[in-house]
């Protein structure tokens, strides 16, 4: 039998050297939890625009405004200096990821969405490899390209696969949509897709120079912000439903979204983009439980085999030792 103290001084050195992982991988779970509030929210009437949405971060602003001034956050309002433009960053491209995958939703299944979304994992690592100057190496790359396989088996968008194989999906049974509708959609997940790309990037340039709060902060008051401008520009009047049923599902996705965001700025903070990042991909399975237990969706052989090359990519990324072989190399100039 093993001995205890060895077992547990193993799980602390992995816990210490994947902390990033760890946390963001956690943040995926909350993430899971409120798309499904989110989806189920849709199915009320009298629906909400996506234009309008954003305006419900103010309960996510209010917990973490009371938050950073409970614990005495320095530079509550606007951030350290130095840092600020890089906040705004994180917020205005946060703003596009939101507003896509709300629109998309409304017309796409999430399994749809999703499979379009996780394209933002890749794209990062990339980014922080070109902007950040962060290695991007073979060993990612591959387990990266792995990972959207097997989000692809699980989601089985209907663009790729044939029909009998996208059923019991759990936006089916919602009302019909038409091709152009599906295609605004696919362009808006899209829009989505930059916008996670580029708050992932800025929150790995943030690092630990501001607090997780003043991104959570900044997030929630420039989307407030950007949806004013939109709601004008559209000419929407403000219309939510006051159902019971819907403040519930409100109150679950400010809370999950709140604590998530959270996971996600500390996981992003602690370890490399590429590598971290990875730990998104674990949101499909997390979503693919979720769809199970509310919508009562059965898990197909695809989903199975697509869940087990994501496992098996991600755990792999976890244990390996970085690889000696950058695909990117950053250089820098020396001044003599």
């Amino acid at each position: 039998m093993p001995d205890t103290k060895v077992l547990l001084s193993g799980l602390n050195t992995f816990a210490e050297k994947n902390i990033g992982m760890i946390l963001v991988a956690f943040s995926q779970l909350g993430f899971a939890f409120m798309n499904t509030a989110a989806k189920e929210m849709t199915r009320i009437e009298p629906t909400v625009s996506p234009f309008q949405v954003p305006y419900l971060q103010i309960f996510t602003y209010i917990l973490s405004m009371g938050y950073t001034l409970a614990v005495k956050v320095p530079d509550p309002i606007f951030g350290p200096r130095g840092v600020r433009l890089l906040l705004f960053c994180r917020g205005f491209f946060g703003y596009f990821g939101l507003l896509g995958v709300w629109f998309a939703i409304q017309y796409m299944s999430l399994s749809d969405t999703t499979v379009i979304t996780f394209l933002s994992p890749i794209l990062t690592a990339i980014a922080c490899a070109v902007f950040l100057g962060e290695p991007f190496t073979i060993k990612q790359a591959a387990a990266g390209g792995f990972c959207l396989v097997g989000v692809v088996l699980i989601a089985r968008p209907t663009f790729l696969f044939p029909k009998d194989l996208t059923t019991g999906e759990a936006g089916d049974g919602g009302p019909e949509v038409t091709p152009a509708q599906r295609m605004a959609a696919v362009g808006m997940t899209l829009l989505a897709v930059v916008g996670m790309t580029g708050a992932y990037t800025s929150l790995r340039a943030l690092g630990h120079r501001a607090h997780p709060m003043h991104s959570q902060n900044y997030f929630s008051i420039v989307c407030m912000g950007l949806s004013f401008i939109g709601t004008r520009l559209t000419g929407e009047s403000m219309q939510f439903p006051l159902r019971l049923d819907w403040i519930l599902l409100l109150c679950a996705v400010g809370s999950f979204g709140f604590v998530s965001q959270i996971l996600l700025a500390m996981g992003l903070a602690r370890g490399s983009g590429g590598r971290t990042i990875l730990a998104v991909y674990l949101q499909v399975i997390f979503a693919g439980t979720c769809e199970w237990v509310f919508f009562h969706t059965t898990p197909s052989r695809l989903s199975i085999l697509g869940t087990s090359i994501i496992l098996t990519s991600a755990i792999y990324i976890a244990v390996s030792t970085p690889s000696r072989i950058p695909i990117f190399i950053h250089r820098k100039l020396t001044h003599s």
